[in-house]
């Protein structure tokens, strides 16, 4: 906060400016100045009783500070992005309808040694003959 240096040709109450009349030059509603003072932010202030009263060079200080720069230049065509790049995940099925996830019955086909055509665990027809019989 800057301090305000006292000048004996100006009266105190000329340095100062009330919460309305900096609201109104600065064309914002009281109730943002009040935020701003339970906030932290905004111009410096002083409280007198139960008066708030902005030193005129303490708000000078403040829009001087809040002051944002541009570029007058030319703009570059290209910007540069430095993204990640993923390896994939080896955990995932190919073409599976949940999110390309092996389900349960899936996992376990292998650990069961199932044939080709068991892929997804289900025990095979046996194919051999066991003799006579009602077909």
């Amino acid at each position: 906060m800057a301090t305000s240096g006292y000048n004996p040709n100006t009266s105190l109450r000329e340095q100062l400016l009330s919460p309305e009349e900096l609201a109104d030059n600065l064309g914002l509603a009281l109730a943002t100045l009040a935020s701003w003072r339970c906030q932290r932010k905004g111009p410096g202030f002083l409280k007198v009783g139960r008066k708030i009263w902005y030193p005129k060079d303490c708000v000078q200080v403040w829009l001087d500070t809040a002051v944002q720069e541009t570029n007058y230049g030319p703009t570059p065509t290209q910007r540069e992005v430095v993204l990640p790049v993923s390896t994939g995940r080896t955990e995932l099925c190919g073409n599976h309808r949940f999110a390309r996830h092996k389900t349960k019955r899936e996992q376990g086909a292998g650990n069961r040694g199932g044939t080709s055509d068991g892929a997804l665990g289900w025990p095979q027809a046996a194919t051999t003959d066991s003799g006579p019989g009602v077909q």
